[in-house]
Formats: structure tokens, sequence, C-alpha cells
């Protein structure tokens, strides 16, 4: 009787930790669909040119900016190739200060939402790295 007893707790245990691991995928699934079907269009992503300087080497050799960033009339995206420092992000909309965010070294894509902007509102960008490094660009409603 004890072993049948084992053997119900056994199974009880498993189920149970196959039903909880079931409902975490179930909803993860549901997160993606929910993504997907909220950005059914597939919008493009036009790059935000990012002016500012470079001094981390102080060589005469000419260095590319180690961060891209995007924007889809929605979300911004940002990149930091840089594996040596985290990029700390502000960004604002008519001067007042909306997100702050760090992006971890090395990381290969940083989605943030945004939101549509007005017809004359315009997004200020500034990216800045532990070495003082800073570039800044602007983005604005897209057609």
């Amino acid at each position: 009787m004890k072993y049948f007893s084992k053997c119900k707790l056994f199974l009880f245990l498993l189920g149970s930790l196959v039903c909880f691991s079931g409902s975490d995928i179930l909803a993860c699934s549901n997160m993606e669909s929910g993504t997907k079907t909220e950005n059914t269009e597939k919008k493009e992503k036009k790059p935000i040119c990012l002016k500012g300087h470079l001094s981390k080497d102080k060589r005469s050799i000419s260095v590319d900016c180690p961060v891209s960033a995007y924007w889809d009339g929605e979300y911004l995206y940002i990149e930091n190739r840089d594996l040596s420092s985290d990029i700390n992000l502000t960004l604002s909309k008519n001067g007042q200060v909306v997100c702050e965010e760090v992006i971890p070294a090395g990381s290969s894509q940083v989605v943030i939402y945004v939101g549509k902007l007005s017809v004359e509102e315009i997004c200020h960008l500034k990216l800045t790295n532990q070495w003082g490094d800073c570039w800044v660009g602007e983005f604005e409603m897209m057609e």
C-alpha cells in the first residue's frame, strides 16, 4: 500500500511540474502572438544620424560609432556593439526627459516604445558611455 501511495505522489508531482511548465510556455506564446498581432504590418526602420565624438582611444585613426539607432515611426531600436562599455540613453520630447535607459555592452538590440509623434514633435536622443563619449541625434514623425 505504501508503494502505491508513493507512486501516486510521484505522478501528482510530475503532473504538476508539466502543468506549470505548460502554462509558462502558453504565457510566452500569448505574449509573442500579442506582439505580432499588434504590429501586423512590417514597418520600415530608418537610421537616426548620430553625431558626436569618441575619445576612448585618442588616436589619429577614424573610429566608427559603436551604437546604431533606428526609428520606425513608433519604436526606437538601439544596438550597442561596444563590448567594453554600457551606453546611457536619454530620450526627450519637447525638452522634457521621457525615458532613461542603460543599454548593456554588446547588446544585440533594445526596443523602446516611443509612440506616434504629432506633426511638429521632435524627439532628441543622447547616448553617452563611461568615458564621456557622447552621441546625439533627433527624429520626428514619419510619413
